[in-house]
């Protein structure tokens, strides 16, 4: 019941964007998602790299507090290196 009801999700997404058909859309998604696994990857590498013992219970308020710092400092023009709005060519 759960697997049929997660695949007409994935379909009414599907078909809402093949409606909208818009690319603004499809690349704020990308955004979006950039910002909530770039922690999560920084955090594997952090625990498959260091052998840190982490205490306490500041995981969740941490990874929060970073990703909307991350949020607001992308809005800061040429600080994100996938701003594409500068003209300088690297």
């Amino acid at each position: 019941m759960v697997h049929a009801s997660f695949a007409m999700v994935l379909l009414s997404v599907i078909v809402l964007f093949r409606v909208i058909n818009d690319r603004a859309v499809i690349d704020k998604l990308f955004t979006i998602a950039g910002y909530t696994y770039g922690p999560l990857l920084g955090l594997y590498a952090f625990g498959l790299f260091t052998k840190w013992n982490v205490r306490g219970q500041m995981g969740t308020p941490g990874g929060i507090d970073i990703t909307s710092h991350l949020y607001f400092l992308a809005a800061i023009p040429g600080f994100s290196s996938m701003d594409t709005s500068s003209d300088s060519n690297y």
